[in-house]
């Protein structure tokens, strides 16, 4: 499936002068996730999420008194902003790398605008930087825009166009989603199933997974239809049924998205305790052979299938 990132204002909660949230920026039914499909999840003292790991590498870390996302075990950061409710509002960063083959460095900025809902409406992306490819030398730019639809509280359609520049020539993608929902399946907790993960991109999904791109839909999606198009005239269809196993207190126990099943955890959010659960410590263990996550990544997605 094709990955996509989203750059997502509402009169009140677009606070872009930037705050630290003091507390977890949601709970569900009074928990706190660990793991979400793949993703676990540690937390500080005041429930907020410090940590994200797989059971072999860590992904991130977030230092809310920096403003500061670290990846690559400290070798690259980006900064971050938050509103008043603990919703991302900007992302920014610069990346360079190289080998005997190849050069690349660049830069990027994300904002991410909610409604007065707190739900995500749109993402706006900028990129831009320079590359060396087996000699070959040249220069790029892209800007991508998500614009999300909701209606009744559920997300009904999101619509990400990626427009790139490089070599002398210009390129583009599109991405509209369609979501259905039949109505009988609440989403009380107001979570953000695996299902969206693919108009997030799985880099931003994680993130999204524990509210930090406000609140998921009122009903959870039984079905996510895909229409991709390009300049190249390649273009396809599909479409993603969705189940799932609900908790009796409402959260998602698990859920089936295509041909994969994701399970959830969670733990009793109480301030004060330090969220190293069992999970994670056994991912800190396991830790050879660990992948590393890209500021990039964060900001052109599509560029890394090239």
């Amino acid at each position: 499936m094709a990955l996509c990132s989203v750059t997502f204002t509402s009169c009140g909660d677009d606070d872009e002068g930037g705050s630290t949230p003091q507390g977890p920026t949601a709970t569900y039914a009074g928990k706190l996730p660990t793991q979400v499909g793949s993703y676990m999840y540690q937390y500080d003292e005041k429930g907020r999420c410090t940590k994200v790991s797989t059971s072999y590498y860590d992904l991130l870390e977030i230092d809310y008194s920096k403003g500061i996302i670290t990846m690559d075990d400290g070798e690259q950061e980006m900064k971050i902003t938050f509103n008043g409710n603990g919703y991302i509002t900007k992302m920014s960063g610069s990346w360079s790398y190289e080998d005997e083959y190849e050069y690349e460095s660049g830069s990027g900025t994300t904002t991410f605008k909610y409604n007065g809902d707190g739900n995500l409406t749109s993402v706006t992306a900028t990129s831009k930087g320079k590359y060396s490819y087996d000699g070959e030398k040249g220069s790029f730019s892209g800007t991508s825009k998500t614009t999300c639809k909701w209606s009744g509280g559920d997300l009904v359609s999101a619509t990400w166009k990626y427009e790139e520049k490089a070599g002398g020539y210009t390129s583009w993608e599109k991405e509209e989603y369609t979501l259905a929902y039949d109505g009988t399946l609440d989403n009380k907790t107001r979570q953000y199933p695996m299902a969206l993960s693919d108009l997030f991109g799985d880099d931003s999904y994680m993130l999204a997974a524990v509210g930090m791109f406000g609140k998921g839909p009122a009903h959870l999606p039984e079905a996510v239809t895909c229409k991709y198009s390009a300049d190249d005239d390649s273009g396809s269809k599909y479409t993603s049924d969705v189940e799932y196993g609900l908790n009796p207190d409402g959260t998602i126990d698990w859920e089936r998205f295509g041909y994969d099943t994701y399970n959830y955890s969670y733990s009793a959010y109480s301030s004060g305790d330090d969220e190293a659960t069992p999970a994670a410590k056994m991912a800190k263990a396991m830790q050879a052979g660990k992948k590393k996550l890209c500021v990039r990544d964060f900001f052109m997605p599509k560029r890394n299938r090239k």
